[in-house]
C-alpha cells in the first residue's frame, strides 16, 4: 500500500512491459507516462474512485481522447488489481464513453509512440520517414505511397498530389510543406534515388518492397 504508482510502473517496465509485443508496448508505455505525471508520487493505498475521476477531468482538460484516458486508466486498475487494493474502490468508478466511429487528432505521446516503434531498425527502410511526412502533411498513405519524384516542388515548398491518388474532383492537389516535411522528403528522395528512382516520373517507393532496415538520419 506504501508503494507510490511510479514504482509500481517501474517494475512492471522491467517485467511485464518487457515482455509485451512491440506495438502493445510502446502503447502501454505510452499510457503509463501520463499516469507517472500527474500520479506517480501517490501511494498506490491511497487511491480512490475520487482520484481516478479528478485524473479523468484533469486529461480531458488536457485534450485527450476518452479513448486514450481509459487506456491510461485501464493500466491504474491493472495495478491496483494486481496488489489487490481495487477491490476497495467498490463499483463507483466508471470507463469514458468513446465514440469509436469518429476520427480524432492523434496525441502527442501516441505519436510519440508510434515513431519510436518505427525507428527500431527493424523495419523497411521507409517507415519512419513516411509517417513523419504523414504526420507532417495530413496527406493519405495511399497519397504518399504514389508519389513521384516530380511531386516535390521545393521552390514553392509544396506536394502535388495527382488525381489518380487523391479522393479530390479536381486534377490534382497541392499540399504544403514546412521545413521539417522538407528535410523528411529529401531524406526520402535521396535514399529513393540509390535504389534506383532518378528520373521526374519514376515512384517514390518503386523499390518499396526490398526490405532494408535501417534509420534515416
Amino acid at each position: 500500500e506504501r508503494m507510490l504508482m511510479r514504482q509500481a510502473i517501474a517494475e512492471r517496465r522491467e517485467t511485464a512491459y518487457a515482455r509485451m509485443k512491440r506495438g502493445s508496448r510502446a502503447t502501454r508505455i505510452s499510457s503509463v507516462k501520463n499516469v507517472e505525471r500527474l500520479i506517480g508520487e501517490l501511494p498506490l493505498g491511497k487511491f480512490t474512485v475520487d482520484t481516478l475521476q479528478r485524473y479523468q477531468v484533469q486529461r480531458l482538460k488536457e485534450g485527450a481522447a476518452a479513448s486514450t484516458i481509459n487506456n491510461e486508466t485501464g493500466v491504474i486498475r491493472s495495478i491496483l488489481t494486481e496488489t489487490k487494493l481495487w477491490g476497495r474502490l467498490g463499483d463507483g468508478f466508471r470507463r469514458l464513453k468513446a465514440n469509436k466511429h469518429v476520427g480524432r487528432n492523434w496525441t502527442m505521446e501516441e505519436i510519440e509512440a508510434v515513431l519510436a516503434t518505427a525507428a527500431d531498425g527493424k523495419h523497411v527502410w521507409y517507415l519512419l520517414p513516411v509517417l513523419q511526412l504523414a504526420f507532417e502533411t495530413g496527406m493519405r498513405h495511399g497519397e504518399i505511397r504514389c508519389l513521384r519524384r516530380r511531386s516535390f516542388d521545393f521552390s514553392r515548398h509544396t506536394i502535388i498530389v495527382e488525381r489518380s491518388t487523391t479522393k479530390t474532383e479536381a486534377g490534382q492537389r497541392t499540399v504544403p510543406m514546412n521545413s521539417t516535411a522538407e528535410y523528411i522528403a529529401r531524406q526520402i528522395l535521396a535514399e529513393a534515388e540509390q535504389l534506383g528512382s532518378t528520373r521526374p516520373e519514376h515512384f517514390v517507393f518503386q523499390a518499396s518492397t526490398r526490405y532494408k532496415p535501417r534509420r534515416l538520419d
